[in-house]
């Protein structure tokens, strides 16, 4: 039987000041796919985020909700 895999989903808006270290955490917790939508943020959020490996980006131009995301 395989180990199962687990998909964490992150949604954040202008939380430039927080998001590298939730998700350092979550990174830091074993392998597992790690997915943030940026939605919309206006802060230095998307800049933090091109710094963190290991973490797939959606990004919305503007807050629409993580559900808009693809």
């Amino acid at each position: 039987m395989s180990t199962p895999r687990c998909c964490i989903l992150v949604p954040t808006y202008n939380n430039g000041g927080t998001v590298a270290t939730v998700l350092r955490a979550i990174l830091a917790g074993g392998e597992r796919d790690v997915i943030v939508v940026n939605d919309g943020s206006t802060d230095n959020t998307a800049e933090v985020l091109r710094n963190i490996d290991g973490v797939q980006v959606l990004t919305n131009e503007r807050n629409r909700g993580k559900g808009f995301s693809r």
